[in-house]
């Protein structure tokens, strides 16, 4: 139902039951993403007005963020068309999920705590709503992540919120502070987070067995009109962690050791 997905955009990655209680905007003094008193921000959006948007947008993602470790994984663009084509109509212009991660920040953290990999990659999400004239862009926030996920290891925390005050500072730059907004929540659902631990004798070729579960994994949930929102393979030594963020209420994560 096309009414029913400003709530999913504004959450960027569709990982929990979005419709919280007492959710608000509230005006962004900084880029630094900042804890109100009786509220947490859960993203962190742009709303920008030109022609140019889209194609600014793009670059930032694909080539400006690069200076600072990022780069674009799997990039799912212009979903709108696919709305359309399955449901004969769409109030978007345009909707976009762009997978990003920094491999160099979250490498040593996964060895720590891997239900990071949750959002490992995270959404970069841009749209705009037929009629509009702003495009509206943006991610989740880093405290959000961590309350999603029940991460309190300081070391993560710390290490992880450090990269997306990089993140935001380029943004505000490239997009003006003064056009973002929060989108604040005062508490999550007590049950926001599946894992899932796979157990398995170590193969003597385990990238054939890494592609043979990814496409497994992929097919079902594809035969059951799901998409995958976000996967990326981080390769240290001689182990890989894959991660997977699927289009539903639930995150899941696979850790492959």
């Amino acid at each position: 139902d096309v009414s029913n997905l400003k709530s999913l955009l504004l959450a960027l990655s569709a990982i929990l039951i979005f419709l919280l209680p007492g959710s608000a905007l509230a005006k962004a003094d900084s880029p630094k993403p900042q804890a109100a008193a009786y509220e947490k921000h859960l993203s962190l959006m742009y709303s920008v007005k030109g022609d140019d948007v889209e194609k600014r947008f793009d670059e930032f993602i694909t080539e400006k963020l690069s200076t600072i470790g990022y780069k674009l994984t799997d990039p799912l663009r212009e979903i709108n068309k696919i709305y359309k084509k399955l449901y004969g109509k769409t109030a978007l212009d345009l909707l976009s999920f762009m997978p990003v991660v920094n491999d160099n920040v979250v490498k040593p953290l996964l060895n720590i705590d891997p239900r990071l990999a949750s959002f490992t990659p995270f959404n970069m999400l841009i749209y705009k709503k037929t009629g509009e004239e702003s495009y509206h862009m943006g991610h989740l926030t880093a405290s959000a992540i961590y309350d999603i996920t029940g991460i309190t290891d300081p070391a993560v925390r710390d290490a992880y919120g450090q990269s997306f005050e990089k993140l935001d500072a380029m943004m505000a730059e490239e997009f003006d502070r003064r056009n973002s907004v929060y989108l604040d929540y005062k508490a999550l659902p007590e049950k926001r987070m599946l894992n899932y631990i796979l157990e398995f004798d170590r193969p003597e070729y385990i990238n054939d067995f890494t592609d043979e579960f990814q496409e497994s994994f992929e097919n079902t949930f594809t035969q059951n009109s799901y998409a995958i929102a976000g996967f990326t393979i981080l390769w240290k030594m001689n182990r890989i962690l894959s991660s997977l963020t699927i289009m539903t209420h639930s995150g899941h994560t696979l850790s492959v050791i």
